[in-house]
């Protein structure tokens, strides 16, 4: 691989472009229920947190 800087670029453009998008707008899709509170402390928008204090 040649560690070129294009397919970086492509990637990069690919995961905000898309994926992030597509996540934010799950995530604007299920505010209407009332365990979002619950379920949007618990977790990121990729990861789980896993250092929590009010457990």
């Amino acid at each position: 691989m040649s560690l070129h800087w294009l397919p970086f670029l492509i990637l990069a453009g690919w995961v905000f472009g898309f994926f992030v998008r597509n996540m934010l707008i799950k995530d604007r899709s299920l505010f209407r229920y009332p365990q979002f509170e619950a379920y949007k402390k618990r977790t990121g928008l990729l990861f789980p947190k896993p250092f929590q204090t009010d457990r």
